[in-house]
């Protein structure tokens, strides 16, 4: 296969955290007037655009962003829902395997919401990386223009290694190693890694980057930094893709914004941090399940089911009788606690060696109950325990 056949992904993370309509109504228009009409060019291309949403994304600011990129790149783009974004990676990483196998490679753009690429950006990458198409690379074309959205003014901006500008080539485990280090360092880990890093800033500009009074940085600051602004011009338009009507719209919204309260991103930073741990926790509760389940067929693999009652089940109080499958020959025990946390052993049983059915019984008042069962039994690999927590109600 052709260097240029290789497939494309452009991941776009969008509003994630954020669910003022307000907010959403400015930034919205802004990406129907850049990122939108600057992606919809490739549509011709083995080119497929995701982008990642909030599961709580308010159902009005949806229906209006899949109007706005229905009409504008309808066919290639996806949508992918996060519960934050500490689900990022995951999503950036699935999008990339959804369209290739492991074993094959694929070119990958983390573009922002606001922000456009040249028509012939993707030609420059794929001229670098058919230099040496068998490594690995990370390429950024560095040579671009800052554009001051609100003035509609573009500046000269050499800036390699930003989202915008730099695509990530090779297989997924290639990826994953660099992609999502810090942006500054994607070349020079790309370098530490054996991969090939190239910062090019030759030719004709390659990227947009949008300066706007609602992105979480220092507009002023930003547009204090860039040594002569001049008029977007027709040529610009073109290069870049822009729908200049749309981003006059933009304009006259925006200047009736008000100032945005602190980073977006941060204003529910501890819940944030919880969630990152509940994220932990579940990942190695996934490497559990991939433990367990990868040999089905191997009796000193520990494994633990119950029947009834199940999870949450509202039973009847008195005797209830606890029932599931395990190892055949394991000793199954019941333990039960109510407020105190403190567990104590109810039943227990030693099954035959031909058998993994168990029953187990215990006699309990009305209210709430922590259940713990525990199956246990030696194999040539040692002693192998399975443990299943769940509650159940009395009543």
């Amino acid at each position: 296969m052709s260097v240029r056949e290789t497939p494309i992904v452009a991941v776009t993370r969008c509003g994630i955290g954020v669910f003022d309509k307000k907010w959403w109504a400015a930034r919205l228009q802004l990406l129907k007037a850049i990122t939108v009409p600057s992606l919809s060019r490739f549509k011709g291309q083995n080119f497929t655009w995701y982008i990642v949403l909030d599961s709580a994304i308010p159902t009005q600011v949806y229906e209006e962003l899949h109007s706005i990129v229905s009409a504008g790149a309808q066919g290639f783009v996806r949508f992918v829902f996060v519960e934050s974004n500490s689900q990022t990676r995951d999503a950036i990483m699935n999008a990339a395997k959804a369209v290739v196998p492991p074993s094959k490679r694929v070119a990958v753009l983390r573009i922002d919401d606001d922000d456009a690429v040249a028509a012939d950006f993707f030609d420059n990458v794929f001229d670098e990386i058919a230099k040496e198409p068998d490594q690995p690379a990370v390429v950024s074309m560095a040579k671009g223009f800052a554009l001051n959205a609100p003035d509609q003014e573009v500046g000269n901006l050499s800036y390699a290694s930003h989202p915008c500008n730099t695509v990530f080539y090779g297989r997924l485990t290639e990826l994953d190693r660099v992609m999502f280090q810090n942006h500054v360092k994607w070349l020079s880990v790309a370098k530490r890694l054996g991969y090939r890093a190239v910062a090019s800033d030759v030719g004709s500009p390659q990227f947009l980057y949008t300066y706007h009074k609602q992105a979480d940085g220092s507009y002023e600051k930003r547009v204090g930094g860039i040594d002569t602004w001049r008029k977007i011009s027709a040529a610009d338009v073109e290069r870049f893709g822009i729908d200049l009507e749309a981003l006059r719209e933009w304009v006259d919204l925006q200047a009736s914004m008000p100032a945005t309260i602190g980073l977006t991103w941060r204003r529910a930073q501890g819940e944030l941090w919880k969630m990152e741990q509940l994220k932990a926790s579940m990942k190695q509760l996934k490497r559990e399940i991939v433990k367990t389940n990868s040999s089905i067929f191997d009796p000193t693999v520990p494994f633990l089911y119950v029947y009834q009652p199940m999870q949450k089940a509202k039973v009847k109080a008195g005797r209830i009788k606890f029932t599931g499958l395990t190892n055949n020959g394991a000793t199954v025990s019941l333990h039960v606690t109510g407020k105190t946390g403190i567990y104590r052993e109810m039943a227990s049983v030693k099954l035959d060696a031909d058998s993994g059915d168990f029953a187990l019984a215990g006699n309990f008042n009305v209210g709430e109950w922590n259940i713990r069962i525990i199956s246990e039994f030696d194999s040539e690999k040692g002693k192998q325990r399975k443990q299943l927590d769940y509650k159940i109600h009395a009543r």
